[in-house]
């Protein structure tokens, strides 16, 4: 059975929710007073197992086919980090006095000013859209094939 990659990674996505569903029933039912009505743990600890393994399968598969790009991935993130480093980033410069007037005011200095800040994060957020785009092309353009199995046949 193929799939884009595009459609893969949703599976896998579908595949961790379901891995999380599982978890939480048998974690909420694996042990309760006699008599109460409860799913059968077992099963649901074998449909695990079996989740368990196709993910793992589909996350080796996404891996090997993601390397002609990985540098767009890897990119992307590293990225969005040194935004989120940016944003928190104090740029306060000059005379600042308290928000309630007391005490004399300070002055501040900052090596990387406010309009670096807001220049860099715009050129960092144009290459991430570029990355992002590529990385969208090849996901829709690049096929994997899993083996077929029921798993993949009632997520798919």
């Amino acid at each position: 059975m193929k799939f884009t990659l595009a459609k893969a990674l949703k599976l896998k996505n579908r595949l961790a929710g379901r891995m999380a569903d599982l978890n939480r029933g048998i974690t909420t039912y694996n042990s309760v007073l006699i008599g109460t009505e409860k799913p059968d743990v077992a099963a649901l600890n074998a449909e695990k197992r079996k989740v368990r393994l196709a993910l793992i399968t589909l996350k080796t598969l996404i891996s090997k086919a993601n390397q002609p790009i990985q540098h767009n991935i890897f990119g992307i993130a590293e990225l969005k980090a040194e935004l989120t480093f940016l944003e928190g980033l104090t740029t306060r410069h000059g005379p600042y006095t308290r928000e309630y007037g007391d005490g004399p005011a300070r002055t501040y200095e900052a090596v990387i000013r406010i309009a670096d800040v807001t220049s860099r994060k715009a050129d960092m957020q144009a290459t991430i859209d570029k990355l992002q785009d590529e990385l969208d092309t090849y996901n829709h353009t690049t096929e994997i094939e899993v083996e077929d199995d029921e798993i993949w046949t009632k997520l798919h």
